[in-house]
């Protein structure tokens, strides 16, 4: 579950600015709107080898008060073997059913738009004063001031909070709703998988494929205009983006120009030290030239391909007065699924504003820093804490010792995996078993596929996937959506069946396998794999 939230490793000023808030505004205060004090008291995050880990025993205790009916296998698979144990074998559906109806009750009477079927119009109305609002926002001159950078830092945590505020139940609800529809669906329409991954495919508004699309319309652009192709051709991508971005009046670059206005807040990775998409014209270049055909991703094809896959499932159910019932049900249930899955992706998208904001305040800071002697480089800041950050604006003590102790012990935490849970202070690193054969994961997409492996660490491997491979990555962002389209399966070791991965290789019908341990490590590039996503394995061939 933490990398849903946390794909990736994360940087200690990233997570002193985000930590906090994110647990006030998406688990205490939620927990609390329920009557549920004791369970907002639990701690919910830490921060161990520069990764990011949720505690599993509030999660446990939450997915505790459903009904043992309610507890679906996608559920269940949020929480590691040892919290899975102790969960028992839950109340009924009459006891389990009733408490649940009170906790509703109470943050229904305690915040009246906490409502399913108002949440996802708060958001949608939340999500366009974001845009609306960090567009207003005054870039920053050559030389801020300390104060306009604390000020801003401390608004744009405070907005975030507010934002944070219409999320939180949306992310349950995103949650609660697809797990909920594949577990009647698994259990009404048995054996069929593949449409029911199918049945959240296509669905209008996530901005995050709408950006994908954009990139298309760039590609077409880029291979028509002969001066753009030829720095293309050249592997030049920083002057076709400078050409690109000198260009307004050619039609690829008004189009340039266009999507970095509307997308350029999207991070490269999920950390404050990764640059932006307008920070890293060259990169959105390369990502354009990467993009499949235009029918990788037909909208068209793909709303074709859920309403037939719905209409199939809804067939399973048989005839008679109970399969009509369960049709309507399940029908009520599948668009609050497909609203929500869209809102959770979006979430991600917006998020985004405030990170490319939050980033560009501590970078303001950190030249600050530089100037005053105290960093001796800008990107020092984000070895820094938000506590270490304002107390170093005011006081000359060095900071170099604790800069490179951090940043050693980030490059240690990157040359061994980091442990999957933490029941112990000090918990051993992991060994990587490389002649294991066979690695075990969840289903973010089912299928199957034989192919050649190719590991993607960052960006700078995008190059390397050919059509056909089984990409292999830790995480996989919203920019890598593009390389996805060459890939015939992926293996990734973090995230779920709600990351961005997943929701990409659905919408693309390949296999996807999520939460295999050490994939990349224990996966050689090159080597012949076999995915088969529905069993929940990929093995070396042979």
């Amino acid at each position: 579950m933490a990398s849903e939230l946390w794909s990736g490793p994360v940087t200690p000023l990233t997570y002193s600015l985000l930590a906090e808030p994110m647990a006030e505004h998406m688990i205490r205060r939620p927990l609390r709107t329920a009557g549920l004090q004791a369970l907002a008291a639990m701690p919910a995050f830490r921060h161990h080898a520069s990764h990011v880990y949720v505690n599993a025993a509030l999660v446990a205790e939450t997915i505790r008060l459903l009904p043992a009916g309610l507890r679906s296998d996608g559920l269940l698979g949020l929480l590691p073997a040892v919290a899975r144990s102790g969960l028992g074998a839950g109340a009924s559906w009459i006891g389990g059913g009733l408490r649940a109806l009170a906790i509703a009750e109470r943050a229904w009477r305690n915040e009246p738009a906490w409502a399913p079927w108002e949440r996802a119009d708060a958001f949608d109305r939340e999500c366009v004063e974001v845009r609306r609002g960090f567009r207003n926002r005054e870039a920053f001159g050559a030389e801020p001031s300390q104060r306009d950078l604390r000020d801003e830092l401390v608004h744009v945590a405070e907005r975030l909070g507010r934002f944070l505020d219409v999320v939180s139940w949306g992310m349950v609800f995103a949650y609660v709703f697809f797990h909920l529809l594949h577990e009647l669906g698994r259990r009404w329409a048995p054996g069929r998988p593949e449409d029911l991954a199918a049945l959240t495919i296509g669905v209008p508004g996530v901005a995050s494929l709408e950006a994908h699309y954009d990139l298309h319309t760039l590609a077409r652009l880029f291979r028509a205009e002969p001066h753009v192709g030829a720095a293309v051709t050249a592997h030049d991508l920083e002057t076709a983006a400078a050409i690109l971005l000198r260009d307004g009046g050619s039609p690829s670059g008004r189009a340039f120009r266009r999507f970095l206005d509307r997308h350029g807040h999207r991070l490269t990775g999920r950390d404050l030290s990764c640059p932006t998409w307008a920070e890293s014209p060259a990169m959105v270049v390369e990502l354009a030239l990467s993009a499949g055909t235009d029918e990788a991703l037909d909208r068209g094809a793909l709303v074709a391909r859920r309403l037939a896959a719905t209409a199939r499932v809804m067939t399973a159910f048989g005839g008679g007065p109970i399969a009509a019932l369960r049709r309507a049900a399940f029908g009520r249930l599948l668009a609050h699924a497909q609203r929500y899955y869209a809102l959770r992706e979006n979430m991600r998208y917006h998020a985004d504003f405030f990170l490319a904001r939050l980033r560009q305040v501590v970078l303001g800071l950190g030249a600050l820093l530089v100037a005053r002697g105290r960093v001796a480089a800008v990107d020092d800041v984000f070895w820094l804490d938000v506590e270490d950050l304002v107390q170093a604006l005011d006081d000359p003590a060095p900071l170099a010792e604790r800069i490179a102790t951090r940043r050693a012990g980030a490059a240690r935490d990157a040359a061994a995996p980091p442990p999957e849970t933490l029941d112990v202070e000090a918990p051993p690193a992991r060994a990587i078993a490389d002649d294991d054969r066979v690695l075990v994961g969840e289903v973010g997409a089912p299928g199957r596929c034989v192919g050649p492996a190719r590991v993607v660490r960052d960006p700078r491997d995008f190059e390397r996937v050919a059509v056909g491979d089984v990409l292999v990555a830790v995480y996989t962002d919203p920019g890598w959506t593009s390389v996805l389209e060459r890939a015939a399966g992926l293996v990734l070791e973090a995230g779920g069946v709600l990351s961005h991965g997943a929701i990409v290789a659905r919408e693309l019908g390949i296999p996807a396998l999520v939460g295999v341990a050490d994939a990349t490590r224990r996966l050689r590039d090159g080597e012949r794999l076999v995915l088969d996503a529905g069993a929940g394995t990929v093995a070396r061939e042979g």
